[in-house]
């Protein structure tokens, strides 16, 4: 039997990067495995770069908040009923994803 959790995935346009396996929930944050495409390779700097510039976030808001604007304006998060949210804050390291996301888009 298979024990998976919830499945979101993230797109680029109408091409599937990955699959988001829910492992954890800790509201407002969820936590997932990230199964991804071979198509992932295309943003996968994108999370590397936002990681590493979320952990120095008080050095540098402004060019971490670029990289956040720059990943949800390339790749969109769709819940696990085919729902794609209006907005999102995305963490990937590796093969761990966590996020939050809202129904409504956020304000600037």
């Amino acid at each position: 039997m298979d024990e998976r959790g919830p499945t979101w995935r993230l797109w680029r346009g109408d091409e599937l990067l990955a699959d988001l396996v829910v492992t954890a929930a800790d509201f407002p944050w969820l936590q997932a495995v990230v199964e991804a495409m071979p198509a992932f390779d295309s943003v996968r700097d994108l999370f590397v770069e936002e990681l590493r510039l979320v952990e120095r976030i008080d050095d540098d808001y402004p060019a971490w908040e670029a990289v956040d604007a720059q990943i949800r304006a390339t790749v969109s998060l769709q819940n696990p009923e085919g729902v794609r949210v209006p907005d999102f804050l995305m963490h990937i390291d590796g093969e761990t994803a966590w996020w939050r996301w809202s129904d409504q888009p956020l304000e600037p």
